[in-house]
This record gives C-alpha cells, structure tokens and sequence, in this order.
C-alpha cells in the first residue's frame, strides 16, 4: 500500500491576535474555586500553584516568541485518508540516513522530540531521516470527525505516509501511546519496519499474567501493586480522559 501523490505542504504555525486576545481575556476572569485549608495536592492540582501558573501566562508568557522558535523547525503538513496530518521531517545530510518515525506520547505533542530529532538527523555515524508526526487530533493534526480512530487506524496511517515520503521501510519509536502504536506498527506492517524501539513500556503492553496459574516474584508483585495504587491514586485524569473525554471538552471551552 502507497499513497498515489503526497500533496507534501510546509506549515507555519500561527495563532490569530483574536484568539490570544480571548486567552488573556479568560485569564483574567478565571473564577477561582474553593479548597480545603492547607490540603496542597491531596485532591488534585494546587491553588496557590495554579494561580502563579495564570499570572504567568498573562503577563509573562510571550506567545509569538514560541511562534517564532517553533517555526524554524521543518514543519509539514499532508492528507492521509482524508485527514490533515501535521509532521516534522528532518532530512538527514547523510546518504546513509535510515528513515524513522517516531511517535510522541499521550498527553503529549511533537514538542517532546524537538531536541531529539535534529540530533538523531544529524549525527555522523549513525544518521536518521527522522519524521515525528502529531497523533489525530493533537497539535495540528487534524481531529477526526468520526468515532473508532485508535492506535491500529493511527498505524496504518503512519506507515502510508512514510511510504508517501519515499520510505519503505523505516524505523519505528515510541513511548507511552507512542508505544502502542508503533508495536501495532512493527506486529502489522513486519515487512515495513525494520526495527522498533520503545522507551516506555507501561503494563498494558507487556504479555498478560494471570496470578492464578504464573508464580510471581516479590519484586514482580511489589511492581503491580505500585502500578496499581498509582492508578487508584493518580489515574483521575487517564479514567475520564479515556470514557468521557466529550465532558472535559465543555470545560476547556
């Protein structure tokens, strides 16, 4: 499978002085809730904290300076099954440059491989044509307007644009959602991608053990149960985000 024609677009990042304007307007109307006296973190993110974080996004934060950095980056943007997939591609200046995708984190963006990726392409004795596109729906991809897009449709799409870049076979990496999505890569499009790398493999993706009929380790079931009350304790944000990620929508709006 390969992409006809990549309709291949740079893409320059550029937010409205409308819809700054609206930000700091909100900034500054922001109707702090209550909390419980000296309770810190216990129940979630902290108010004092919280309020430096507004103060210094309203009257320290400079916007079309970030605009500016991000810019000089090589960004891209192209149509891949009907959506707008926002990338960067960084075309190593060595010939011997292998491709490789790496895909970012959840929740996350293509800002966690800005130091990376000009690093991976530029090395002299272990070069990389490196593409870091953005999930659907993050950044300056497009969200898709139809429900079941997951990480096998998100495969399927990096490969078809690597593809529609001229690469072949390449190089999958990831880490966190990255890592699901690049293991479907490898276990899907074998004859694609050459070699995987993750960098973080949460439980979820490691083989299933059933305590029922494997002996585990001390060690193994101390990491369980840490894993477990992380979850119990931590996990607020993962639990809504994963079953009614419509209702948090309201609220960032």
């Amino acid at each position: 499978m390969r992409s006809e024609a990549l309709a291949e677009q740079r893409f320059t990042i550029s937010v409205s002085d409308e819809a700054i304007d609206d930000l700091r307007r909100r900034l500054r109307q922001t109707r702090w809730p209550d909390t419980v006296t000296d309770s810190g973190w216990t129940y979630g993110l902290d108010l004092d904290w919280m309020k430096s974080i507004a103060d210094y996004w309203l009257n320290q934060f400079d916007w079309r300076a970030q605009e500016r950095t991000l810019n000089a980056f090589p960004h891209y943007v192209a149509d891949i099954r009907g959506l707008r997939i926002h990338y960067l591609h960084f075309r190593s200046r060595h010939s011997n440059a292998v491709p490789l995708v790496i895909t970012h984190g959840w929740p996350g963006s293509f800002l966690e491989l800005l130091k990376a990726a000009p690093m991976l392409a530029d090395s002299a004795s272990d070069p990389f044509h490196v593409v870091v596109p953005s999930l659907p729906g993050y950044g300056f991809s497009e969200r898709p307007s139809t429900p079941g897009m997951n990480t096998f449709r998100t495969a399927d799409l990096w490969v078809e644009l690597m593809r529609a870049l001229g690469y072949d076979r390449f190089v999958a990496q990831g880490g966190d959602i990255g890592a699901n999505v690049s293991s479907v890569m490898a276990w899907k499009h074998a004859a694609s991608v050459i070699a995987l790398h993750l960098n973080y493999i949460p439980g979820a993706y490691r083989p299933w053990v059933d305590d029922t009929t494997h002996s585990l380790s001390p060690e193994e079931i101390a990491f369980q149960q840490n894993a477990q009350n992380w979850f119990d304790e931590k996990g607020g944000y993962w639990h809504v985000q994963a079953t009614q990620p419509q209702t948090l929508g309201f609220a960032l709006n």
